[in-house]
């Protein structure tokens, strides 16, 4: 099961990136934001990487889901990341 935490881009100029690490992609670093949105940052303008300890997952999750769909959205996790089941010979 794969669980990606926030990752924190301190560039040379000095701005922040925080975003979703997705990949690597040819010198570039590729991070989704918090809107899905795809980032791509110049692994060469990158002064410090970190990974943050606190879930992606909001706060609130239980307000915006609702409580009584809590176990569907777990179910649904679940289910998603599940392997694919193996073809029939």
């Amino acid at each position: 099961m794969l669980f990606r935490s926030t990752t924190i881009l301190q560039l040379h100029d000095g701005r922040v990136v925080t975003g979703l690490r997705l990949r690597d992609e040819g010198g570039d670093l590729i991070l989704a934001d918090a809107l899905g949105k795809e980032l791509r940052v110049a692994a060469d303008d990158v002064a410090a990487t970190r990974v943050s300890r606190l879930s992606p997952m909001p706060a609130n999750v239980r307000e915006l889901v609702g409580e009584d769909n809590l176990p569907h959205l777990l179910a649904y996790l679940l289910e998603s990341t599940a392997p694919a089941p193996a073809a029939a010979p």
